[in-house]
């Protein structure tokens, strides 16, 4: 072997020694540990936080800016009754397995309660794609399936007399926009078959017909938080990843393909009937053709039904609430075939308000012709909230000009 080659191999080999020698001292050396978070609820899969107690904090104080105005902070206090009264409502539905403590917001609460004026609400609402809620929303950042901490932003209501309170419009027995909100930061997901259901979505409106917390969900949350020692199934939630898809809750303007339409009355007492026709009379003189015929076979295309109460309506954003109330007043359920209307069940709640006031009409029956007619928005100002008063709804030539347009 010829000189020359003899360094070149005691090279190769020298080379090799230093990267066998770099790996070892590599390896052997302390390396940056990616923080971990103690589990002590391994044996489950869904969604959880790491421990117990659930720490939560609330701090609904917030900025107010220059260009905001009439911001009262009326009912904070008693806000913040409702929202430890929700979490306590979750404790005893779970018979204890899951218990919460308030701490101050310095000590990393898992769950922090923040409010928002309604301007920064509205940017920060629309940044996270939760711009339809009117209520508030959650947050969570999740490590795995372990929730690392989460935040509920709330927001005080804006009243009739463009005020602003923390419990305006609330639901004194049970505070369902708090126990909702607070599930969310569970990982509980919205359903959609039921407006008495808690995670029934909030942004349409509520009716405070919700009184407690579903079966489904107690027994999910105490499998998870007894991790596994108590029987329960989640299988059939919408918990994060979710599976459910947001589904839309309104129902934009729309037309009816060919006018007149035949409706129908059902179940309204006589002074009932006689307003309805009436308001379709109204609706028709203004409108300047004929829009609807009247058939007593149910169902037709429109269908407008009394209701004494309000607990089967499957609510929406298109529901019209009594005036300065959550209790429902005017329910309507469109059903489409092919993307064309083709029939609309107007339903009357609670329409004894008006049933024995001596008047001819109401604003009550108009609302409800209008949402039949196709008109589900609001135009040139008007506002759609009938009240007790039952007073006569005086429209917009804007609204109008909507209608017309609609069946230009």
């Amino acid at each position: 072997m010829k000189h020359k080659d003899k360094y070149i191999i005691f090279g190769i080999i020298a080379l090799l020694f230093l990267v066998i020698l770099f790996i070892f001292f590599y390896n052997s050396s302390p390396q940056e540990v990616k923080p971990r978070i103690e589990d002590k609820f391994p044996d489950v899969e869904e969604m959880h936080f790491s421990k117990l107690p659930i720490t939560y904090s609330i701090n609904l104080s917030f900025e107010k800016t220059r260009v905001e105005y009439f911001i009262q902070e009326a009912g904070r206090y008693e806000r913040i009754q409702d929202i430890k009264k929700a979490f306590q409502i979750i404790e005893d539905s779970t018979d204890g397995v899951v218990y919460f403590e308030e701490v101050n917001e310095g000590e990393n609460p898992d769950i922090m309660i923040k409010g928002l004026s309604p301007t920064i609400f509205e940017v920060v609402a629309a940044t996270v794609n939760v711009s339809d809620s009117i209520w508030g929303f959650a947050l969570r950042n999740n490590v795995s399936n372990i929730i690392a901490n989460s935040s509920v932003y709330l927001l005080p209501i804006q009243t009739y007399s463009d005020e602003y309170s923390w419990v305006y419009g609330r639901c004194t027995n049970f505070p369902l926009i708090d126990v909702h909100e607070i599930l969310h930061t569970f990982g509980f997901g919205h359903v959609f078959d039921s407006s008495n259901r808690v995670m029934f979505p909030l942004y349409p409106g509520l009716t405070c017909n919700v009184l407690e917390i579903d079966e489904k969900i107690i027994n999910c949350l105490k499998k998870i938080y007894s991790n596994g020692q108590i029987e329960g199934d989640c299988s059939e939630l919408n918990i994060y990843p979710y599976e459910i898809e947001e589904q839309k809750l309104f129902t934009d303007d729309f037309a009816w393909k060919e006018i007149p339409v035949n409706y129908s009355i059902l179940n309204c007492s006589k002074n009932e009937i006689v307003r309805i026709n009436y308001a379709i009379s109204v609706f028709e003189d203004r409108f300047g053709r004929k829009f609807f015929n009247y058939r007593e076979n149910y169902p037709t295309q429109v269908n407008f039904i009394c209701k004494e109460d309000a607990k089967e309506e499957l609510i929406s954003a298109n529901t019209h609430y009594w005036k300065g109330t959550t209790s429902v007043a005017i329910n309507g359920e469109y059903m489409f075939v092919n993307g064309n209307i083709s029939r609309v069940d107007i339903n009357f709640v609670f329409y004894e308000k008006c049933a024995n006031k001596p008047v001819e009409l109401t604003q009550y029956e108009m609302l409800g012709v209008y949402s039949a007619s196709g008109l589900q928005r609001t135009y040139g100002g008007d506002t759609y909230f009938p009240s007790s008063e039952c007073n006569l709804l005086t429209t917009s030539s804007t609204t109008w000009d909507r209608i017309r347009e609609l069946y230009s």
